[in-house]
């Protein structure tokens, strides 16, 4: 072969080389673009995992201290029905007043209950019944500015049985409350006078049975039918009725 002819082979084979360098480049990035799709994805489900646990975690530590402040208030009204005052007062003819047309209404703390500073250490009292023996509500203490609903100054006996030693989370007049009773009995075990613990269930009652816990996530109390927000520690972002279906979508919920 000539030197004319070898300097012909090497100009048509020298085209070929940028094509395959284009293919070994093209085949390169393809294999890095899979690998790192699924490297990407599988950080991706190690880290909803680890979230996942993490959450599902706080969720029942969360649930833990709301259950014990939800049993904070049985305790109480039970403490409170044992102390002397109550029982002397209850059992006094002459103190506990006689049936009345409409109960009296407290805005300081009557005799009947503990002092401020006892209350303070167990819960937030916000409304005491005082119910005689035949179901009446005698008198009442408002902790709270407003005063109670009409249904809760007239506790049914299904309200009352139920919420009878222990605590009882239900609607009244369409506001969410706790309510918790305790009686004192006679010598022949009959009642002698009941006295009942109303709580609303709204963002004060959630962030105190939370504590200083509930820091950067948010916690909410849902309900009804159709799992409505009652209660969070971020209103502005979970407000009272916002559906939980509707939530899932930006939010992850335990």
């Amino acid at each position: 072969m000539g030197l004319k002819e070898k300097f012909k082979g090497i100009q048509q084979r020298i085209p070929l080389m940028p094509k395959m360098l284009i293919l070994v480049v093209f085949v390169g990035a393809a294999t890095w673009l899979a690998l790192d799709y699924m490297e990407t994805n599988q950080l991706k489900n190690i880290f909803e995992v680890d979230l996942t646990q993490k959450l599902n975690k706080q969720s029942q530590e969360d649930r833990i201290r709301f259950d014990n402040h939800v049993g904070a208030y049985q305790q109480a009204v039970k403490l409170f029905v044992s102390l002397r005052n109550f029982y002397d007062y209850v059992t006094d003819k002459n103190s506990f007043p006689q049936k009345t047309s409409a109960p009296i209404c407290h805005l300081e703390i009557p005799q009947w209950l503990p002092d401020a500073s006892v209350m303070r250490r167990l819960v937030q009292v916000q409304y005491a019944l005082l119910i005689d023996s035949k179901g009446m509500v005698r008198e009442v203490y408002c902790g709270l500015p407003e005063p109670p609903t009409k249904s809760l100054l007239q506790p049914s006996e299904l309200l009352r049985r139920l919420s009878h030693n222990q605590s009882f989370m239900t609607t009244i007049d369409g506001i969410p409350f706790l309510v918790t009773s305790a009686s004192v009995t006679d010598k022949k075990e009959r009642p002698v006078a009941t006295l009942m613990l109303a709580a609303r269930l709204d963002e004060d009652f959630l962030l105190s049975s939370q504590g200083l816990t509930a820091d950067k996530r948010i916690v909410a109390l849902a309900g009804g039918e159709n799992l409505r927000v009652i209660a969070s520690n971020r209103p502005d972002l979970l407000p009272s009725g916002a559906l939980l279906d509707a939530l899932r979508k930006d939010y992850l919920i335990m």
